[in-house]
């Protein structure tokens, strides 16, 4: 397997119907059943990519107050919002 080095020579990893998928800035692709697989087609720089549904945006409006107060606040309102611990 050849190793490129820097940004320009990168390895895209993205959940796929059969586990992952390693595609490669040279046009490569691997698809591989657990993610422990995708270790040896990973080459130099790894993008995750996400598609738009499997990610979740919130946009919270908190007030003006004391940073630990505002963690606080932005905890409990991602627990009440997020569908798992």
């Amino acid at each position: 397997m050849r190793k490129k080095t820097g940004a320009a020579f990168q390895s895209f990893l993205f959940p796929s119907a059969g586990g992952w998928t390693v595609r490669q800035s040279d046009g490569q692709e691997t698809t591989c059943a657990t993610l422990a697989e995708t270790i040896p087609a990973l080459q130099s720089e790894v993008t995750l990519a996400l598609p738009a549904r499997e990610v979740m945006v919130e946009r919270l409006t908190l007030p003006s107050r004391e940073r630990a107060e505002l963690e606080g606040m932005t905890r409990l309102q991602l627990e009440k919002t997020l569908p798992y611990p």
